[in-house]
């Protein structure tokens, strides 16, 4: 299971879809993932909801962290 650095699962299920994730997203390129990453910022710094802002950070720690964690460490063992 893939190790993950930026992102903490806090459910059992989270726990078993984070890795997969992550390793799924490690496989686009950066541009691909500003659709994902721009909305998330914007909800990160304009929501006044803090659950939706958690929401969030999480997706942006684990899709733009994690998953950019293991693309270069994939890119590094070449």
């Amino acid at each position: 299971m893939t190790k993950l650095n930026h992102y903490t699962p806090g459910t059992p299920l989270a726990r078993v879809v984070a890795p997969l994730v992550a390793t799924a997203v490690s496989y686009l390129p950066p541009r691909a993932l500003r659709p994902v990453a721009k909305p998330c910022m914007r909800l990160c710094r304009e929501s006044r909801r803090p659950r939706l802002r958690r929401f969030a950070s999480r997706t942006i720690d684990l899709v733009v962290g994690d998953g950019m964690t293991i693309r270069v460490n994939r890119r590094g063992r070449r």
